[in-house]
């Protein structure tokens, strides 16, 4: 009993030592924060809201297509990171900003001071949603898009940059990941940016 005692002793230990305290509340310690337009968004989960989950966000993932475009059909697999934040006006509150980027250049994802363009391919603009993916994809262009509640489809990010500043391994043997970035994108007839920064994003596979 004693010794079962002393492990999950250990094991919460870790757990808070790895979280931030805000007004009496305990969060994960990977968080993104963005401003558009001058106003503050975040996204950093309460410890215990399935913070290791699959839908656990903000996070860095290998993602694939699995050999099959967006309409099922046979197409080259392909492999690519993926940044993924999904932010409020405050901790804990309702999604009002999705921010997805999608990277195909992974030799520079694990090295510090990289920094990673995005930019919209003008001559596809005919194409829809769905088949823009499948082309970034099958072509290995780095793509980003901007989301919001109660909009089906998200906007593509015009041009911009992300730029990994810290790499580390943590004590699972996975990488952590330290950044910034930058996305124009036009909504509604007007330009907007997105700048923010990232701080130990886990990378799930």
């Amino acid at each position: 009993m004693k010794n079962i005692l002393k492990i999950l002793l250990a094991v919460m230990a870790i757990c808070l030592s790895s979280c931030e305290k805000h007004d009496g509340v305990y969060y994960a310690s990977n968080i993104c924060e963005v401003e558009v337009d001058g106003i503050h968004y975040i996204e950093q989960a309460r410890l215990g809201d399935d913070i290791l989950g699959p839908g656990s966000t903000p996070d860095i993932r290998i993602q694939s297509n699995l050999g099959f475009d967006s309409e099922g059909m046979p197409a080259p697999r392909v492999e690519w990171y993926s940044f993924r934040a999904n932010c409020s006006r405050k901790r804990g509150g309702a999604v009002e900003l999705s921010i997805g980027a999608n990277i195909f250049d992974f030799e520079r994802i694990d090295v510090e001071g990289q920094t990673i363009e995005f930019r919209l391919d003008k001559t596809k603009e005919d194409l829809d949603y769905k088949k823009y993916t499948d082309y970034c994809i099958a072509n290995r262009i780095n793509y980003a898009i901007i989301g919001f509640p109660m909009e089906e489809i998200g906007v593509f990010i015009d041009n911009g940059t992300l730029t990994v500043t810290k790499v580390y391994t943590d004590d699972n043997s996975r990488p952590r990941y330290f950044g910034s970035f930058q996305f124009s994108y036009d909504k509604d007839g007007k330009v907007h940016t997105a700048k923010g920064e990232f701080k130990n994003l886990p990378l799930r596979r």
